[in-house]
């Protein structure tokens, strides 16, 4: 067992519905023990809402699968995929290495409104990088939404935005990191 799985297995605990999804978003940190603790400056609040849009995510993928089984991936949106130098989106590598062409490729980003965005798929890091920014930024993602991204064909995804704070306004500055 590697010294990450207790953290895994605690929110599991704190969040029943969320097994396989990612949680590096949440508020939430965890001793060596495996116990929950709340990180500085945040609150129990913000932690409540980390797992409920978890849930959400994870209720929207078993709705897709159930319906024609396509493959799916849910993603947290973390400050990492919003960083000025690098706006980036770490994919499973298991995920890549079943259902993603092993080589480096375009792929499109399709929103729930229709609109297609062509990013860059690296398969050597599994992210999309080159107009993750353009999508990130027209579709005012910010930190602790997340992604349930669904494969419909090899080269490109449907994806299914749930909002941390569901009642956000995208205004002019959407897109930006808000705090």
């Amino acid at each position: 067992m590697t010294s990450s799985s207790p953290s895994l297995l605690a929110f599991s605990n704190a969040c029943p519905s969320t097994d396989g999804i990612n949680n590096s978003a949440s508020s939430l940190s965890f001793s060596r023990k495996g116990k929950r603790k709340v990180m500085p400056g945040s609150s129990s609040e913000n932690a409540e809402i980390g797992c409920a849009v978890k849930t959400k995510a994870a209720k929207i993928e078993a709705d897709l699968k159930r319906t024609d089984g396509k493959p799916t991936l849910i993603r947290l949106l973390t400050p990492s995929n919003f960083t000025a130098r690098d706006y980036k989106l770490c994919l499973s590598r298991a995920f890549c290495e079943w259902h993603m062409p092993s080589a480096d490729k375009q792929v499109t980003l399709e929103g729930e409104d229709g609109k297609g965005f062509l990013v860059n798929f690296y398969w050597r890091d599994s992210r999309i990088r080159g107009g993750w920014r353009a999508f990130a930024s027209y579709h005012g993602l910010v930190v602790g939404d997340a992604l349930v991204l669904r494969l419909v064909s090899p080269l490109m995804f449907k994806v299914y935005i749930v909002r941390e704070n569901a009642s956000k306004e995208v205004g002019v500055d959407h897109g930006r990191l808000r705090s």
